[in-house]
């Protein structure tokens, strides 16, 4: 049962952002939902409360697919540019989902899980760099709005040219 219910979410959560890329969020119904990812709505009830309930668990998910590999790093090594490169590039990747609720003025359920994950992320590090907490909302909320301009621009730099560029002119010590 639980394996339909995971097999079930990640259907809905590919039939969101298909059904993204031809309407507005505002537009998309469950209805639709469920039919593209040929599921009841018993299904995604079970799942979900509302679609912004949809995007809130795909940034979950996918945050906690970064935060292992961020695990993965030596973690003696790992820096606030470190982590701000990975970050960079692992949302590279998911640029595609982002510009669609961008696009969308969705802004505000990226900035909701950012905060929540990015926050979790920094705390687990705020020692090792000596972080006050204002500090550590600052660094959190410029990686996301850097990021999403970075992504509307079209990436153009690398995630290591952003990471140089804010550290040298923010950060200092990074």
């Amino acid at each position: 049962m639980e394996e339909y219910s995971l097999k079930a979410k990640s259907l809905i959560v590919e039939a969101l952002f298909e059904l993204l890329q031809k309407q507005s969020f505002e537009k998309i119904s469950i209805t639709a939902i469920t039919q593209k990812a040929g599921v009841s709505r018993l299904s995604y009830y079970r799942n979900f409360k509302s679609k912004e309930d949809i995007v809130e668990q795909f940034f979950d998910h996918e945050f906690r697919q970064f935060l292992t590999e961020l695990k993965e790093q030596d973690q003696t090594q790992v820096t606030l540019r470190g982590i701000m490169i990975l970050s960079f590039s692992y949302w590279q990747k998911k640029h595609r989902q982002i510009e669609m609720l961008v696009r969308d003025n969705q802004t505000y359920l990226i900035y909701l899980s950012f905060q929540k994950n990015m926050q979790q992320i920094l705390q687990q590090y705020q020692e090792q760099f000596s972080l006050t907490r204002r500090q550590t909302e600052f660094v959190e909320g410029g990686i996301m709005l850097v990021l999403l301009e970075w992504i509307q621009g079209g990436c153009q730099e690398t995630p290591e040219e952003i990471a140089d560029n804010v550290g040298q002119r923010f950060l200092f010590n990074i």
